[in-house]
């Protein structure tokens, strides 16, 4: 009975210092260097932690990163993808505003010519003149200055 009672106390020495190699001491020193160790320091306050360890899941941190770059793939195409969407609307609209410029223009040059010509004329299919009269010209002038109101800003 004293072997089992002696054995049991070696067994349970041995397991106790098991758990005290566990324990760290971390302390700062004068030049303000943390410094970590088994055994604490001589006349130098410590603070006692525990060491936790953690198994590692190769599998599942590979599993992470390579989720994680997939997502940052699908956010760099996504990205991409609106550039390439934002500058050909750019271009869009930099080609819709030069037309809307060009009909500005010939519009208000046509509104000029009504405006300022003497005798306007319609040539016809056999290679004459057809000359307008005032209220055909009254209402060629409306549509052209309706085409003002539509085309310029």
């Amino acid at each position: 009975m004293k072997i089992v009672l002696l054995l049991a106390g070696i067994l349970f020495m041995g397991v106790m210092s098991n758990i005290s190699a566990q324990v760290i001491f971390k302390w700062v020193d004068d030049e303000g260097v943390t410094h970590f160790s088994e055994q604490p320091p001589f006349g130098v306050e410590a603070e006692r932690t525990s060491i936790k360890l953690h198994q590692t899941n190769r599998q599942a941190l590979q599993a992470r990163i390579d989720t994680t770059a997939k997502r940052n793939a699908a956010v760099a195409t996504r990205e991409k993808h609106e550039q390439e969407q934002a500058a050909e609307d750019k271009v869009l609209a930099e080609k819709q505003q030069q037309l809307r410029t060009e009909n500005c223009d010939k519009a208000r040059t046509r509104l000029l010519t009504y405006n300022t010509a003497r005798r306007l004329y319609r040539p016809l299919e056999n290679g004459e003149r057809e000359y307008l009269t005032d209220d055909e010209l009254d209402s060629e002038r409306m549509e052209a200055q309706e085409l003002i109101d539509e085309w310029c800003d």
